[in-house]
């Protein structure tokens, strides 16, 4: 007895999937970030960063200098393999930045001395805002505000305002 169509229809749909090569598939990068590093492929001993190397093609070497005194180092492509193309030797670069490591104490240190900084400059300004000049009451509590309110329109107008006893 023949096989029925069926029968050879399944087959030919078999042979055919063997035949076939693997089908290729594209990545799609319209809404990706390029600056993405997947973080388990990162030294969590290690602080990384994406810094200029260049701008508008042409290399920024002070800059360069001051991350290498900061101990900032290029990160290798043989580091983080998927970053660059295959057979690439050098730095990882994308779009005129390159990414960079250092021991991440020392960025702790870093972003530790930019906030004592700015602490020390709003705390500096609150008390300048509490000084006043002579002949003047003294401002024992200043009132500073940290919030910020829409104008009134008395307020637009040069209205000034009745303090409520």
């Amino acid at each position: 007895m023949p096989p029925n169509r069926s029968d050879l229809r399944d087959m030919d749909a078999r042979e055919n999937l063997r035949e076939e090569p693997a089908r290729l598939t594209r990545r799609h990068k319209n809404n990706t970030d390029k600056y993405y590093v997947p973080a388990d492929r990162l030294n969590p001993e290690m602080s990384y960063e994406w810094k200029r190397k260049s701008n508008m093609g042409a290399l920024d070497v002070e800059h360069q200098v001051m991350l290498a005194e900061n101990h900032w180092q290029p990160v290798q492509a043989a580091d983080i393999p998927g970053m660059m193309p295959v057979g690439h030797e050098g730095a990882i670069e994308r779009g005129g930045m390159i990414l960079m490591s250092r021991p991440r104490y020392l960025t702790e240190e870093a972003e530790q001395e930019i906030l004592d900084i700015s602490t020390d400059r709003v705390r500096s300004q609150e008390q300048r805002l509490g000084l006043t000049e002579q002949g003047q009451l003294p401002r024992a509590r200043p009132k500073i505000s940290r919030s910020v309110a829409p104008l009134t329109k008395a307020d637009r107008m040069g209205a000034s305002r009745q303090i409520p006893d």
